[in-house]
């Protein structure tokens, strides 16, 4: 019981040191939210599977399981940015088999921000969905 206590405890310390830095910034914010999902649940399934050995279960699985959050969260971003500098629906393929289709929805007009509607898929399954904006800024002045 207690090393299954350390494994959680361990796993809750990193992910929550990966999310507060990332708090200031969206793009910082979506890889580390990525990366604590996927090692928090890759946590859970390396203690279940892992019966005589659950600690040992939990840190492989939160290893494997935050490397494919961040790969997902890396794709998302890459389809976001590439959706808004073309205006055309992208579509990107991980060696995992993760799809994420990214859709340009639009351009607010007060913003000049361009939304972007990201669909994760795994196995022709729809397990992530969001819609993100990117915005330009622009210069008025000389000074920083």
């Amino acid at each position: 019981m207690k090393k299954i206590t350390w494994a959680v405890t361990f796993v809750l310390f990193v992910s929550f040191s990966f999310i507060s830095p990332g708090c200031s910034n969206p793009r910082v914010r979506r890889d580390a939210i990525g990366t604590t999902i996927g090692a928090a649940v890759g946590a859970g399934i390396g203690a279940a599977v892992d019966k005589n050995k659950r600690g040992r279960g939990a840190a492989i699985g939160a290893v494997i399981g935050g490397l494919a959050g961040l790969s997902i969260a890396e794709l998302t971003k890459k389809a976001t940015l590439d959706a808004a500098e073309t205006g055309k629906k992208v579509k990107y393929e991980d060696c995992q088999g993760n799809v994420v289709v990214a859709t340009p929805k639009g351009v607010d007009q007060k913003t000049k921000c361009k939304k972007i509607m990201n669909r994760t898929f795994k196995d022709g399954k729809v397990i992530a969905e969001s819609m993100d904006e990117v915005c330009e800024g622009e210069k008025e002045s000389e000074e920083y």
